[in-house]
């Protein structure tokens, strides 16, 4: 189609319906200021019928004429072309707009043009379309009004059935965008789409919702703006809501507010939130007698920085327990928790751990929960930067400080933010510092420079975390620990703090093994420990080459090297093995495998990581991430998808131990036996029938049931289990007897946690059966 441009805005107000009252006509004088050759035609009841359809006669006497106007758009454009715009839209640059229709016109290519209302959800501005007469996407909007969404009138809002929406359908029919729904998401140049030309956001949305915070604005080619009034929506109770539609500010008035409001600290009134529980009144949310959630919202924008969140109250509950969560990306990532038992003393206040937004991060939310709470009203929401709080240090000769180092050099969201949670919840009073390429001096050595330019992670993590702990002291957590238990972690810093006989503290990585938990340390600023290892890393050199390939090159055994050259256990490569009670070398408080290290290596194929040291006295879970491992790693696979992986908590491990492990026949290693049909079967020769399968057990009672079939002979068989490569015996020889329906079975006790267990079965050559299957349980 080729027309000449008919000049003509078309704006329809309906003011027979409440409010009656034009609130956006000031937003109409830009029309003419900036348009002046233009005709404004104005449409209302005086020259639409608003009886045309069952749409609209459904519409009208609904009293809804937001949704009369969502019809007559499309009938104007398709009767007289031009551009239609909401009423509350104000024209910002009348010259670019003018240069848009005059191109629409000219081109052979497309028909109408539209732009996005925000450039993720790629929403069409059906508050904002040009046409020519005849344009197939018009005729189509017109055609869905008056043929097929009548009988869908009580879905129009619930079911998306709304212009924006709409439009899509014209695209998805057409076979366009149909991933995205028909949307236009993430554009960012002009593009056509089936004789459509579809604008970026910035053209006609640079704002995105009645309040929203980020303006895409460019002067060459913002050229109309869209408040966002939402004239359909019923903002009572939501005053915050309700005045901003009433002011309806000029563009240049709500930049100006931006720039205001985006200043902290940042308050959101209660208005301005959501409740299930409560209810909205004068002095903000009120809940009484309910449990729930009282608050959630305010979803707002914060820029990369540091922050805590500040719950205001105008009334408190005398009891009860609320709890806080600052969460983004629709409370997917778990930002702070803070949990607070009623009554608040002093200020009316609950607020958040600190919390880190690494980048501009949007729908910031506040979720306010409560349990056994009479009464209370929350007043509003403060957002602050962290350093207003504090001055960037902990109190004098506090140690309260976690160190987490996490560079994301690989662009991947960050898998073990569920574990920081922990750090959070279980120790809300500690400032948590988050360290990256931004903030740590990348070009401080040899070692750093060339790993930095490599981006290893985890060879620059080994040398920075002693780092941190030289420099400012506190404790460095690897990201993939787990904090467990925060009050007896606590004592143990508390304690360091006041010590006199050691400066640091590290725990054993596996009990006989004896080598360190560079994973979890603690240490006073310029320790002997922190001091020692740095050095050893700053004078690396070449061995940087060998880091993965070397075992004595990865942290744990170089923190040996420490105790070596303090002349600890020198033949043991200053390791500490066997450990059960802390005890201090060197100035360093050195703690067993379970305190810190639950889970272990095993040195075993089938389970290279498993639960042997989970007591009373564990405080800390390193879950064993292996992320700087190569592909193809027994140690990277397992974890991935076993006790190790970033998405497990040491309670479900736990839990998962403690039920039934099953092993087949085929898990088993046999001497005299022969494999058939899943099964080992005696085959006339003493021996051992089945050992293996080298697995550690944790302290306990313990149920072990051989499953035997084709029993024709038992013979002189018997069992014994036995760990540590048969040096310690956990169960004399026992001979088989007493089956119950095929099934051998033994409790076994042990104190303490055991390493590389195994069960025999021992025959000689009377003896005929088959074994298929075996099963542990914790009793």
């Amino acid at each position: 189609m080729s027309h000449k441009n008919p000049k003509i805005l078309h704006r329809i107000y309906f003011d027979n319906f409440a409010p009656f009252h034009d609130p956006f006509e000031h937003y109409l004088e830009s029309w003419s200021r900036e348009m002046p050759d233009y005709k404004i035609m104005k449409w209302n009841m005086s020259n639409l019928n608003v009886h045309e359809n069952a749409w609209t006669s459904t519409a009208f006497s609904a009293n809804a004429p937001v949704f009369l106007s969502e019809y007559f758009r499309w009938k104007v454009l398709s009767e007289y072309g031009g551009v239609y715009l909401d009423a509350d839209c104000e024209i910002l640059n009348g010259k670019i707009l003018h240069n848009l229709i005059e191109d629409l016109y000219s081109s052979t290519e497309y028909d109408d043009f539209f732009g996005v209302e925000e450039k993720t959800n790629g929403h069409p501005t059906a508050q904002t379309v040009g046409a020519k007469k005849g344009s197939e996407l018009v005729l189509f909007m017109k055609a869905l009004y008056e043929q097929n969404l009548p009988e869908l009138w009580e879905w129009r809002e619930r079911r998306g059935l709304i212009g924006p929406q709409l439009m899509s359908l014209f695209f998805l029919n057409k076979g366009i965008n149909i991933k995205d729904d028909g949307f236009f998401k993430n554009i960012e140049e002009p593009t056509v789409s089936f004789r459509s030309k579809v604008y970026p956001q910035t053209y006609f949305s640079p704002k995105f919702t009645l309040l929203g915070e980020s303006l895409d604005y460019q002067t060459a080619k913002t050229c109309v703006y869209h408040m966002f009034a939402n004239s359909n929506v019923d903002f009572s109770g939501k005053r915050q809501l309700h005045k901003a539609r009433e002011k309806a500010q000029t563009f240049d008035e709500y930049r100006a507010a931006i720039e205001t409001s985006l200043k902290f600290p940042r308050r959101f009134d209660a208005s301005w939130l959501s409740t299930n529980a409560g209810r909205q009144t004068e002095d903000g949310i009120q809940v009484e007698g309910v449990n729930g959630v009282v608050v959630h919202g305010p979803y707002a924008t914060l820029p990369a920085d540091q922050y805590v969140a500040k719950l205001h109250f105008t009334s408190s509950a005398t009891s009860g327990m609320a709890e806080m969560r600052v969460t983004s990306d629709l409370g997917k990532n778990v930002l702070a928790i803070k949990r607070t038992l009623l009554p608040l003393t002093g200020e009316q206040t609950i607020v958040s751990p600190m919390f880190n937004t690494d980048v501009s991060t949007d729908n910031i939310e506040v979720v306010l929960s409560i349990n056994g709470v009479s009464n209370i009203t929350v007043k509003d929401v403060e957002f602050d930067i962290w350093k207003h709080q504090n001055s960037g240090a902990s109190p004098a000769g506090s140690l309260k400080i976690l160190h987490r180092i996490y560079f994301g050099f690989d662009g991947k969201p960050d898998q073990f933010k569920r574990y920081l949670e922990t750090w959070a919840e279980h120790l809300p009073d500690y400032k948590i510092m988050h360290w990256d390429a931004s903030n740590l001096p990348m070009d401080i050595n040899p070692y750093v420079r060339k790993l930095y330019e490599e981006k290893d992670h985890a060879f620059l993590t080994d040398y920075f975390r002693w780092f941190v702990l030289r420099e400012y002291g506190g404790t460095y957590l690897d990201a993939d620990v787990e904090l467990v238990n925060g009050e007896i972690f606590n004592q143990l810093i508390e304690e360091l703090e006041s010590s006199t006989d050691h400066e640091a503290f590290i725990g054993i990585d596996e009990m006989n093994g004896g080598w360190y938990t560079a994973h979890s340390m603690a240490s006073k600023p310029m320790s002997d420990l922190s001091q020692f290892m740095c050095n050893v890393y700053e004078n690396f050199g070449s061995f940087v080459a060998w880091r993965k390939k070397g075992f004595y090159f990865w942290a744990p055994q170089l923190v040996g090297l420490f105790f070596t050259n303090r002349g600890h256990h020198k033949d043991g490569m200053g390791t500490t093995p066997r450990l059960t009670t802390p005890t201090v070398v060197a100035g360093v408080k050195i703690y067993p495998q379970d305190w810190f290290s639950p889970l272990a290596p095993s040195a075993v194929t089938t389970e290279p990581f498993t639960l042997n040291a989970h007591t009373k006295n564990t405080c800390l879970c390193h879950h064993f991430a292996c992320s700087w491992h190569d592909a193809g790693s027994k140690y990277l696979e397992y974890s991935q998808k076993s006790g190790g992986q970033a998405n497990v908590l040491l309670a479900d491990i736990a839990a998962r131990v403690d039920t039934k492990r099953k092993f087949s026949a085929t898990e088993l290693s046999t001497s005299v036996g022969k494999r058939f049909d899943g099964g080992i079967v005696t085959n006339s020769t003493s021996g051992y029938l089945t050992y293996g399968p080298y697995i550690n057990m944790s302290a306990g009672n313990h149920l072990v049931e051989f499953s035997l079939r084709n029993i024709m002979n038992i013979g002189d068989a018997t069992l014994d289990i036995v760990s540590n490569m048969g040096e310690t015996i956990l169960l004399e020889k026992t001979k088989i007897s007493s089956l119950e329906d095929g099934v051998f079975s033994r409790s076994v006790s042990l104190k303490g946690p055991e390493n590389a267990v195994e069960f025999r079965i021992h025959i000689d050559e009377l003896s005929d059966f088959s074994i298929y299957e075996l099963n542990i349980q914790k009793i």
